[in-house]
């Protein structure tokens, strides 16, 4: 007769990934992807467990289904539904836009997140990114994603883009880490014995 598997070992066969069973040196707790699913199943929400796949458990082969989630829960919220939009995908742009920012770590491309650049044989602070390892989008870079001018994204998408952001990014990454939160305890108890 077979021994029973461990549920995280069941759930391994669904990621391609190298899978990691215990804590990370130091009694640090490390969150797999298969602790993530463990914890994503536990979501009712469909939209929330496919941001979790995404962002926290690296299935980045979800971000399109997921911006077309975020889109359609966009467009049924008071407010965000009635905004007239410049072309028909808009909504779908601008989710795809706020997803990127939100998931991306975006690496400064110049210094490649190592905040030093070798320049004229000196070591010095990288100045794309001032040494922070990250480039983040300015407006600029967003109206430009976006295909309208500068002013048109100050004056009237800024705010609309953290309106979609708030109604979605912030309130499923807020519940997602209440969960984890309420998970830590278990899971160093666990891990401990």
């Amino acid at each position: 007769m077979e021994e029973p598997r461990n549920p995280k070992e069941l759930l391994s066969l669904l990621n391609q990934k190298i899978q990691h069973f215990a804590l990370a040196p130091g009694g640090v707790p490390y969150f797999t992807p298969e602790d993530i699913a463990g914890l994503i199943s536990k979501v009712a929400n469909p939209n929330i467990r496919l941001y979790a796949r995404v962002k926290y458990a690296q299935q980045t082969g979800f971000s399109e289904e997921l911006a077309h989630c975020m889109r359609i829960e966009a467009s049924t919220l008071s407010g965000i539904g009635g905004w007239r939009v410049p072309r028909p995908e808009w909504l779908l742009d601008l989710s795809r836009l706020a997803l990127f920012e939100d998931i991306d770590p975006q690496t400064c491309p110049i210094c490649k997140g190592v905040a030093q650049r070798l320049v004229n044989s000196k070591i010095v602070v990288c100045q794309a990114c001032g040494g922070s390892q990250r480039a983040s989008l300015q407006d600029s870079d967003r109206a430009r994603l976006m295909d309208i001018d500068k002013s048109g994204w100050s004056r009237v998408w800024r705010n609309r883009y953290n309106d979609l952001k708030g109604h979605t990014i912030y309130i499923w990454d807020g519940r997602l880490t209440r969960l984890f939160q309420d998970f830590l305890p278990q899971h160093r108890a666990v891990n401990a014995t």
